[in-house]
Formats: C-alpha cells, structure tokens, sequence
C-alpha cells in the first residue's frame, strides 16, 4: 500500500501539472521562422491546421476548428522578432542521461510483445536455430552504455535495470489478475451504441488473447511509466534502445527472414489526422513547436545514426519507401536515416531525444552475429554487436556535447 501511495505522489504531478501556462516562459521570445522549422517535422496531416493559426507575431492553439472559425483560441504565444538563445550543458560531467532498454523481455513477455527472433539454421548457414529477443539486447545495451557514461562523469539513470521487468509498477500478469476487467469497462464505458459496447466488452473478457491484451492495455501503461520516470529524473539527454526487423514470420512463427540491414532513429512529431483531438496532445504538440527539443534531437539523432553506420558497418535507411510505417507515419528530415514520428515515447518525453532502432535483427548475416555468444556484459554472454551499438550511442554522444559547444 505505501508502495502505490508513494508512487501515486510521484507520478500524479507529472500527470496533471501540464499546464499553458508552462509556456509563458517562450512569450515574445520565439520567431516565426522557429515555429516554421519545426512545423516542417510536426505536422504530417494538413488536418492539424484545424487546431493552430499562425501569423508573423503571434500562435494560437485550439480545440477544434468550430474553436478556430471563432477564434475561440486556448493559449496564444506572441512572437519575437529574434530567438533568445537556449543555454544547455557542455560537457559530460554536467550532464543528465536517461536511458530506456525498449521492451519488458523475458521467458514469456518477450512472445507478448512478439519481440523474438527465430530463424531456421539453413538461412542463416547454421546447424541450430537461431534464436535471442530483443528485449535483452536492449538491456544488456543499455547496462553497457550506462557505464561508458558514468566512467565520464555523466549522471545516468536506466528506466529499468533487469530483465522481464516492466516499469509500470504491476508486472502484467499481476495488473492482469487485479485490475484488467476494470480496464475494460473504463474502455468500453466510452462506446456509446450500448450493443456494440457489450460486444466488445464480451470480446475483450473472453475471447482476446493475452498478446492483444497486453499491446491495447498494459503495454501503454508501461509507456507512460517510463515516460514518467525519465521526466522526473529531467535529463538534458534520453536515449531510447530499440533493435529493428525488416520481415514477417512464417506459417510456424518463424522469422522468414531479411537480406537488407539498416539503421535509423526516430525524433518527435509527424502527427497525424486526429492527434490533436485530445488536450494532452496539444500540450506536447506546443512544446515540441516552442521549443529547441526538436532540432537538438535532430543533431543528437544524426550523430547517432553517422556512429551506428561507422562502427556497425550498416547503412542508414534512406528511402522512406523501404518500410511501409516510414512511408505512412513518419516525415523525413534533413539528415540520413533520422525521421520523424509520433510515438509515445518521443511524444511524452521532455528535451533532447534519440529513439534508435540499430540493426535488422531478422537480417540473415545479422542474426547469425546476433545470436553469438562471443562477448559478455553485466556477466552476461552474449553478441560482440551489442557492445559495438553501445560505443556508437556513447561516440555519439561524446560527439554532440563536443559540437553543441
């Protein structure tokens, strides 16, 4: 009980305390001209336009467009002539570093969250199949990115430190057992047809499969919960470790498999039709318009993504077209392999960012390295290639303090 009051006390002021307000701090101090740049990697839906108005002196926020038709406007920035200059640390020694090991992993939720590789020997040229989950490459990144920062002085603070452990404060089968059913209800008490409201409660209490339960319920939760952690912790940088894939599965569930390999990392914005409706949403869209979070993610991201091309001998991902989700929920940016895309994570999370996604893990030279036990971190064997994404992420850092000075 103390536990979850003690939590509550933490977390509700991160919840509740988004506040216009929070930005009186940008009045006359931002250009039209900042709002413009950082348009260009916010807004990939002309529908946004429905919730913004934008003059050569002043920006307005609204509900909606029968709120904008009546200049009914939220919030309004009054525009300066020149940006005042934003003062960030230099150095390492000076600098908070959050880090989030994507995924829960572990035995079970490493198949919940379809986050296992499995590949037949024959493609990759081995004798046994090829198996690992992302969940712990992420982890075992993360631990050694952590201490190649703090042997630097830098100040770090993993989201999680051990395997199949969540963030959120119920591991899933403990929220699943306590407080699913409730879940639901607050879900489908939004339906208002009351047939089609029943259907889906019936649905979802049984008939879902626990992998479905886990991504539409618990695994949003978890999102939040790190975003939460990360921004109480205030870092001047967040890195968040993902590995990517590049194909399905087959009829077994086994990966069928890649020959490209590529590299890239996600920044905020891109938001698309509808994701200004809610008031939070149009929180984190001014923020991330007011400002200077987007064009230093943008230089940290392409540092990262030069240093996983360098070290990995993989390419960036150039051609939007290559990935169906690049294509239909991200911008392209100036710099190679790094777009943008509203995610929860590069949503909700304050100040510079960089969501990297290294390497096709389904990749069939890739896997096979992959899956190699030929190296150990945190007195855990594992592939030579974690290692070598965690000196990109740390070169990649060292290099932006180095250039924003």
């Amino acid at each position: 009980m103390f536990k979850n009051i003690l939590y509550l006390c933490c977390v509700l002021p991160l919840l509740f305390a988004q506040d216009y307000k929070d930005f009186d701090i940008y009045q006359n101090k931002i250009t039209y001209q900042h709002i413009r740049d950082n348009l260009a990697l916010l807004q990939k839906s002309p529908q946004l336009k429905d919730h913004y108005s934008l003059t050569k002196t002043s920006l307005k926020i609204y509900a909606s467009l029968e709120d904008k038709n009546q200049d009914k406007y939220e919030y309004q920035i009054q525009l300066a002539t020149q940006t005042t200059a934003q003062i960030n640390p230099k150095n390492l020694q000076d600098m908070r570093i959050a880090i989030d090991p994507g995924h829960i992993g572990g035995e079970t939720c490493c198949f919940l969250e379809s986050r296992y590789i499995w590949m037949d020997p024959k493609s990759v040229g081995g004798r046994e199949d090829v198996t690992f989950h992302e969940g712990q490459l992420a982890l075992l990144t993360a631990l050694h990115l952590q201490k190649l920062l703090q042997e630097k002085g830098a100040n770090v603070m993993l989201t999680k430190k051990h395997l199949g452990q969540s963030v959120y404060q119920k591991d899933f089968f403990t929220w699943l057992r306590e407080d699913f059913r409730n879940d639901v209800e607050d879900y489908v008490a939004k339906i208002n047809n009351l047939e089609e409201r029943a259907k889906e409660r019936t649905w979802w209490l049984t008939r879902s499969h626990l992998w479905s339960i886990f991504r539409k319920f618990y695994n949003p939760r978890d999102l939040k919960a790190r975003a939460q952690k990360i921004n109480a912790f205030r870092p001047h940088i967040t890195i968040i470790i993902h590995y990517n894939v590049g194909a399905g599965n087959n009829e077994r569930g086994q990966n069928i498999g890649s020959k490209d390999n590529f590299n890239m990392a996600f920044i905020p914005g891109s938001f698309l039709q509808g994701e200004l409706v809610t008031p939070v949403a149009r929180y984190h869209f001014l923020r991330l318009l007011l400002s200077n979070d987007l064009q230093s993610s943008l230089q940290l991201s392409q540092k990262v993504v030069h240093k996983f091309t360098e070290k990995l001998n993989v390419p960036p991902l150039e051609d939007p077209n290559k990935a169906d989700y690049l294509h239909k929920y991200c911008l392209p940016t100036s710099a190679s392999g790094v777009y943008a895309r509203n995610l929860t994570l590069t949503r909700l999370v304050h100040g510079t960012i960089c969501y990297g996604e290294s390497l096709y893990q389904d990749n069939f030279k890739e896997a096979y390295l992959l899956a190699q036990k030929d190296d150990e971190i945190a007195g855990v064997k594992t592939s030579h290639r974690v290692r070598q994404v965690a000196e990109a992420y740390f070169e990649a850092i060292v290099a932006y303090c180095t250039t924003s000075k």
